[in-house]
């Protein structure tokens, strides 16, 4: 590892791969308040999947030689651990992918600006019509897609998923993920994270979540299928994810990390009505100050008015 001229070990730098619809809006907020937000080097999928796009990423990466972490939606193959010259540690959140296609889903309803809205509106699609139409087309086991080694900026590459894929996704897991972190057991994932990388408390309150979408067991029989069918690669994936948590956990005095967990709660119970407390006082000040300017506009044209008629009077005599 490489030393700071201190002899203290130098920190790695965090790479936080964001996969979408995993709880990651509301992880970076906890990584801003633990690394602070100046210099944040973030990247987009949109933007690094050409030639072109994925080198000036990597330029960029290069080039952040004091950045506090890195973050976005951008895939393992992007190998941005591989352009920086400094240590690199990996954090991801994973999901159930049966949950995570439907999440996202109902994401896409909701979010007009999403590029599958509009159709999805337009033609009225239900679910199972979506997983089925080209707008789902490479949303399966997007988990896998995001971990394996396949380069964003492949030309020639073959983005079926495939069981090489899946593989390349299981090893960079294992290798570069020092805790696995899952979207099912949020908070015991946190306080895992937060001994690893010693963290002050992780507190947070839960952002962009997909409200008012129906539970898994209400879903028609042979919707579930298609959505297992299209995501095996990641069930697979996850079910070793869920396996790694499993050994993390059980490597802990349970008793005392319960203890742990049940305090963390209970504090974070405490922060999220403060937070929303705090962020209902800002909505009403905000409301109160967009009133008292509309009533200082109304009483200036009125000033106006009454001014002009008086002025009107004094010179008709």
């Amino acid at each position: 590892m490489a030393r700071r001229s201190n002899n203290q070990p130098q920190r790695p730098l965090v790479i936080f791969l964001h996969i979408p619809k995993t709880g990651g809006t509301t992880f970076e907020a906890i990584l801003k308040r633990a690394y602070g937000e100046d210099n944040v080097l973030a990247f987009d999928l949109a933007a690094i999947n050409d030639a072109e796009g994925a080198r000036r990423a990597r330029q960029a990466a290069r080039a952040a030689r004091r950045c506090s972490f890195i973050r976005g939606h951008f895939p393992m193959g992007l190998r941005l651990h591989e352009s920086i010259a400094r240590p690199c540690t990996y954090i991801t959140w994973l999901r159930d992918p049966i949950e995570r296609m439907i999440s996202e889903y109902h994401f896409i309803l909701r979010y007009p600006p999403h590029p599958a809205h509009a159709p999805v509106h337009r033609d009225k699609m239900t679910l199972k019509d979506y997983l089925l139409s080209e707008w789902a087309a490479g949303t399966d086991n997007y988990m896998t897609r995001f971990l394996c080694n396949q380069a964003p900026d492949a030309r020639d590459a073959d983005w079926a998923c495939s069981p090489a894929m899946l593989a390349s996704a299981r090893a960079n897991l294992d290798r570069f993920f020092p805790v696995v972190a899952l979207m099912e057991h949020f908070d015991e994932s946190l306080l895992l994270l937060q001994s690893h990388f010693g963290w002050r408390l992780p507190l947070y309150v839960k952002e962009n979540v997909t409200h008012n979408r129906p539970p898994l067991a209400d879903l028609p029989g042979p919707t579930l299928q298609i959505l297992q069918d299209l995501n095996r690669y990641d069930l697979s994936l996850y079910a070793h994810a869920c396996g790694r948590f499993a050994g993390q956990l059980g490597a802990l005095d349970r008793d005392a990390f319960d203890r742990r967990l049940r305090g963390f709660r209970l504090l974070n119970r405490t922060y999220g009505r403060v937070r929303t407390g705090e962020q209902l006082y800002r909505e009403l000040a905000e409301r109160w100050h967009r009133s008292l300017n509309r009533y200082r506009a109304y009483e200036g044209k009125v000033r106006s008015t009454v001014k002009r008629a008086v002025l009107g009077l004094l010179n008709s005599k």
